[in-house]
């Protein structure tokens, strides 16, 4: 199956090119290694992913089957993510989730249909009420559990931007806590409500009553906890999917033709030359240049870059 940070589906990838009947284990590793070069050049995460929890696992790893889940277990407060691991063998079919998020009735919905093996939900649930498959297609185990989300920790910039912070991933679908601490204990009394800060889609402004105000002036004094990126490959931006879509392609037919590294190949479709495996072109690169993480950032992850 395709890995959580998969940037399009199989059945994109094959609509660009590769007809049925393909390898699709080859084409699966093809699309997975040209989404992690896109992801490396952005320098940022495109679909949201974080750690899951260990213990916090909401329904138990279970056979799946159109109906109902038993929820074993409530997210743990003040909310957590759901993330939904897929069995090799589901094909389709959707699960939704029930519960309460921020105070409010809730469902999240997951399409089973990427055939990708973990899908994180945006929103932070405090309470899931019920979980029900329906429409599956294949046969396997479902297993739904929680993560924290991202937790960054950051330090203001220069004073000219002293009330902003940017968070490594945007843009943010959901900011669960803000605390603001110089001693960085981030206990109950550091976070601060709502009406203290402003969060958009690529920044978090802190303000006093109408007017900006600047962050505490110390060291990884703000922590953030927050969703942040798509939800899954169904909502990644045309243009970054477009990039990741044609270099699976290449990587694909250099593999299947067993063209890897090659310098100079003629036949009846052409000639190519190159020096190296398929890589992001000087057009691909200008396509994705717009969405390119920025340099000047204010803040530094909780967790390996590679935990998730």
């Amino acid at each position: 199956m395709l890995p959580a940070y998969a940037l399009a589906s199989l059945s994109e990838l094959k609509a660009e090119g590769l007809i049925g009947g393909s390898n699709t284990d080859l084409a699966e590793r093809s699309l997975a290694r040209a989404s992690r070069i896109v992801e490396e050049y952005l320098r940022r995460r495109i679909v949201f992913r974080a750690p899951t929890d260990d213990d916090d696992r909401i329904v138990a790893s279970t056979p799946a089957a159109n109906g109902a889940l038993t929820v074993a277990a409530n997210p743990p407060a003040p909310g957590r993510v759901l993330v939904v691991t897929v069995g090799q063998g589901i094909t389709g079919g959707t699960l939704s989730c029930q519960g309460t998020v921020a105070g409010a009735n809730a469902t999240k919905t997951f399409d089973l249909s990427l055939g990708v093996s973990q899908l994180y939900g945006v929103d932070f649930f405090t309470a899931v009420s019920a979980a029900t498959i329906s429409g599956l297609q294949g046969a396997g185990s479902i297993k739904v559990g929680t993560s924290e989300g991202y937790v960054e920790y950051h330090t203001p910039a220069a004073a000219a931007d002293a009330s902003k912070l940017w968070p490594l991933e945007y843009p943010i679908r959901s900011l669960l806590a803000v605390y603001e601490d110089s001693a960085r204990e981030y206990a109950a009394s550091t976070l601060l409500t709502a009406d203290q800060y402003i969060a958009g889609a690529d920044v978090v402004r802190r303000v006093s009553g109408p007017s900006p105000a600047c962050w505490m002036d110390a060291w990884r004094a703000m922590k953030l906890i927050y969703a942040g990126g798509c939800f899954t490959a169904a909502n990644v931006p045309a243009d970054i999917k477009d990039v990741a879509l044609r270099l699976a392609v290449r990587i694909y037919r250099e593999a299947d033709q067993k063209r890897q590294d090659a310098a100079s190949v003629s036949d009846d479709r052409g000639s190519v030359t190159r020096f190296g495996p398929a890589s992001l072109t000087e057009q691909m690169r200008a396509q994705l240049a717009p969405h390119r993480a920025w340099g000047a950032i204010t803040g530094e992850r909780d967790f390996d870059l590679e935990a998730a």
